[in-house]
């Protein structure tokens, strides 16, 4: 019944409206205990509708006309997501108390992040880039992937192997 009432509870917010583009212009009103719940589920939403929408937009309309990227644009477009990632890991592995406290204070992100998609840096640039993400995804991609092989069976191939 519970996993009814939570089906439903996420049917319901996920079809709401979406905040005003200023939610702090209206007042926001304590939560009870009962609504707690609901709340919880409201805010995780977004995520969900956010992840729903990306893995869309990469698999794009089935009659995709675009040009495939150049070797550059591919480039530029991989070192985006990965500092995407280290944030978005860094938040888990924070959230989680995995790394020292000292990894979760400010990583301000660097300029090349807000970059335009579909353009075309140099490669001293590209590399510029990749070395940012080498320089900080070590400690959050270290302690998700221990993370992982916490769990993983002794005969498995190692839990962070991408070879």
């Amino acid at each position: 019944m519970t996993r009814l009432i939570f089906a439903a509870a996420f049917v319901l917010t996920a079809c709401a409206a979406a905040p005003s583009a200023d939610p702090a212009a209206a007042p926001q009103p304590d939560v009870s205990d009962d609504d707690a719940w609901v709340t919880i589920i409201e805010a995780e939403r977004y995520g969900v509708m956010i992840d729903r929408a990306t893995q869309g937009a990469i698999e794009g309309p089935p009659a995709m006309t675009a040009p495939d990227p150049s070797d550059r644009e591919r480039a530029a477009a991989a070192t985006q997501h990965a500092a995407h990632a280290i944030y978005r890991l860094r938040d888990i592995v924070c959230a989680h108390k995995t790394v020292a406290p000292a990894a979760c204070g400010p990583l301000p992100p660097p300029a090349w992040l807000g970059a335009a998609p579909g353009e075309e840096p140099s490669w001293a640039e590209i590399r510029a880039r990749i070395d940012w993400v080498t320089e900080h995804m070590q400690p959050y991609v270290d302690a998700g992937c221990d993370a992982g092989r916490s769990r993983q069976n002794s005969d498995e191939p190692d839990y962070c192997s991408v070879e």
